[in-house]
């Protein structure tokens, strides 16, 4: 039985590895130091219009087909991705606050960053498992695998390519191997020659060797096209 493409599980995945990895380095940034503490707040800006580029794909890509098919599923969802914004600016307000300060005011302002990115990672984090354990479900069950590879194209076109390759780079590494070799097999099946290249060679940069080579021994195919991608 062909196994359903899911919209949602992957990307989760890698936001939950930024917002996690975003929160230590957040946590371990010295905010008398502006160096180190302008580097943390372009790379939390980074966070924030990536976070930001995954909402509006939701809300104009995914959303739509999924409540044509099922009426009224998405909307709390939707009240809660406008909810999400608010805390998005709250979080942009105080970097903006803190791009101001010197160093030592800016040290003694850091925990207002620290509280409000908590607040909104703890909202962020239930979100997701909502719409896991809402639309996702729902786009299974009432959509096909074609509409669902369309919808994930869709996404991916809409992606800037350097903003699609920061995302891959995130997500392959946080999925486990009976995600990882469905995820090339579909994305080889429905995606262009472009966008699976892409994904072949970062997938053999970022996952390490070991599920590497488990998804070449079960992906056989992958072993070639590896090969050919080299070649080119």
């Amino acid at each position: 039985m062909e196994q359903k493409i899911d919209l949602f599980t992957p990307i989760h995945k890698a936001i939950r590895a930024l917002i996690y990895d975003t929160g230590i380095k957040l946590q371990r940034t010295d905010f008398s130091s502006e160096v180190e503490s302008n580097k943390f707040l372009t790379h939390l800006e980074r966070v924030l219009d990536l976070l930001e580029e995954h909402a509006r794909h939701e809300d104009q890509i995914i959303f739509p087909p999924i409540e044509k098919a099922s009426p009224g599923i998405c909307g709390e969802l939707e009240k809660e991705h406008e909810y999400g914004e608010k805390l998005l600016l709250s979080l942009r307000k105080v970097i903006s606050e803190l791009e101001l300060l010197d160093g030592v005011a800016r040290n003694s302002r850091s925990n207002s960053l620290n509280r409000t990115y908590t607040d909104f990672i703890s909202f962020y984090l239930s979100h997701m498992n909502r719409e896991e354990e809402t639309v996702l479900p729902v786009s299974k069950n009432t959509l096909t695998n074609n509409e669902l590879a369309s919808i994930r194209l869709k996404v991916q076109i809409d992606t800037r390519p350097g903003q699609y390759t920061e995302w891959l780079r995130w997500m392959l590494p946080a999925l486990n191997i009976r995600e990882l070799v469905p995820l090339f097999q579909q994305i080889k099946a429905s995606a262009p020659s472009a966008i699976y290249q892409q994904v072949v060679r970062i997938g053999e940069e970022v996952i390490d060797s070991q599920r590497w080579n488990t998804i070449l021994r079960e992906a056989v195919d992958l072993i070639e096209d590896r090969h050919n991608i080299e070649l080119g």
